[in-house]
């Protein structure tokens, strides 16, 4: 991802068939024979389909939905086959698009939700590509934010926090930055994509560059200035520290819940002193790292 992706836009069948060709070949010399034909085999079948000159659909997230339906009406393939079809062309799209496959599979489960198809695959779909975060999780970040800023500017966890949300990107690869992975000037930021996604593990696509609201940029200023410990420890300089060096999982993980239960007991002091705040008492509750991505990648179909 650049932090800007978006549509398929002005990409032609040419420049999606080099994007194949280059994508097959590194697969063909760096994965197992059976991962390497099924995406061969789930990308011929989308290139037999996909025309750009067609009354096709104008975005990632369209076309993987209507490939899907195509599927699974037209070729009266399973739910399962189509499944893994379509986590082939995330990996695909991702590496032709420079974005993430997550991003895309929030964009694909947007559009699953208006097809016309049986309710039992579309169901299917939706939990094996669904990842949303609730309404209850996304006012308690919500919170957790608001409390970062209000009591917190500026610290290790409400940078972390704040990264998370503008880099739609997940905590682990968040909590292994360095300090030379910001470009503070530029407001942008490098970010390494987990190896989970096959793309990263074969060297692909393993980088996103996304852009850093001013805000944002401030918020790292700050932290970096006056809150980041130096590591004693030589060598890389990792930007979530700890005076022993980079800052754990778990260390992270505990930060941002003990924040989110003080953002609790703020928001219910504040909601006291604002009559027109008539959300329930119970409605904001402790949340952990992950909790944050899900709503960072909520929030993609409406900053895309």
């Amino acid at each position: 991802m650049t932090g800007r992706s978006g549509g398929f836009g002005d990409h032609s069948l040419k420049t999606l068939e080099e994007s194949r060709k280059t994508y097959l070949q590194s697969l063909r010399v760096s994965t197992a024979d059976a991962t390497f034909f099924s995406h061969q085999n789930a990308l011929r079948k989308f290139f037999s389909w996909y025309s750009p000159t067609a009354n096709k659909p104008d975005s990632p997230g369209n076309t993987l939905a209507e490939f899907a339906k195509h599927l699974l009406t037209t070729l009266g393939q399973s739910v399962d086959t189509v499944a893994g079809h379509i986590h082939s062309l995330l990996n695909f799209l991702a590496f032709h698009h420079q974005s993430s496959p997550d991003e895309l599979r929030v964009r694909l489960f947007s559009e699953i939700q208006l097809l016309s198809c049986p309710e039992s695959a579309k169901e299917s779909l939706s939990k094996e590509f669904g990842f949303q975060a609730g309404s209850e999780i996304t006012r308690s970040v919500d919170a957790l934010r608001a409390y970062l800023r209000q009591r917190q500017y500026g610290t290790r966890t409400h940078a972390y926090v704040e990264l998370i949300l503008a880099a739609r990107a997940r905590p682990t690869q968040i909590r292994l930055l360095n300090r030379s992975d910001l470009h503070l000037d530029e407001q942008t930021a490098s970010i390494p994509l987990s190896e989970t996604y096959l793309i990263a593990a074969t060297g692909l696509h393993n980088e996103q560059t996304v852009d850093l609201p001013p805000d944002l940029t401030n918020v790292l200023e700050t932290y970096i200035e006056h809150e980041r410990k130096t590591p004693s420890q030589s060598g890389c300089q990792p930007l979530f520290t700890t005076i022993h060096g980079r800052a754990s999982v778990g260390t992270l993980r505990r930060s941002v819940k003990l924040a989110s239960e003080k953002a609790r007991d703020y928001h219910c002091a504040t909601r006291e002193t604002n009559p027109d705040d008539r959300s329930p008492v119970d409605s904001v509750t402790a949340v952990v790292p992950s909790d944050i991505y899900r709503v960072a990648l909520s929030d993609v179909e409406n900053t895309s």
